[in-house]
């Protein structure tokens, strides 16, 4: 399934830390994608950027803390089904990314795709 997240609708956020206005905000993604095999979930925010937006960095590093260990996706079980949460940027111009943040950003669907089923 897909769905364009409405800021005004869906509750849908990710909290991050703004060093510059020294407070909590929040990630917006602005697209989820729902996926499945069996009983294996993946939940994958997508929101397009361009390479300038410096705050994306501190997005991406706000949903590391709360959906990664060691850098892999948290594996969320519950009830025989296990979920993943997943977060990328859309952008064709992805290869630019600083080092840290790179695996998050992505050129194509494809690209996603396979970054989400690997």
């Amino acid at each position: 399934m897909f769905s364009k997240i409405d800021e005004s609708l869906d509750e849908v956020r990710i909290p991050y830390y703004n060093p510059e206005e020294n407070r909590i905000a929040w990630f917006l993604p602005d697209f989820v994608f729902w996926l499945a095999k069996g009983r294996q979930y993946h939940i994958v925010f997508v929101d397009p950027k361009g390479m300038a937006h410096t705050r994306t960095y501190q997005k991406l590093d706000g949903y590391r803390h709360l959906f990664e260990v060691k850098d892999q996706p948290r594996r969320i079980a519950h009830e025989g089904v296990t979920a993943t949460v997943q977060a990328f940027c859309y952008n064709r111009d992805a290869a630019q990314s600083d080092e840290l943040h790179r695996r998050f950003w992505v050129g194509s669907v494809p690209e996603l795709l396979q970054k989400v089923c690997t």
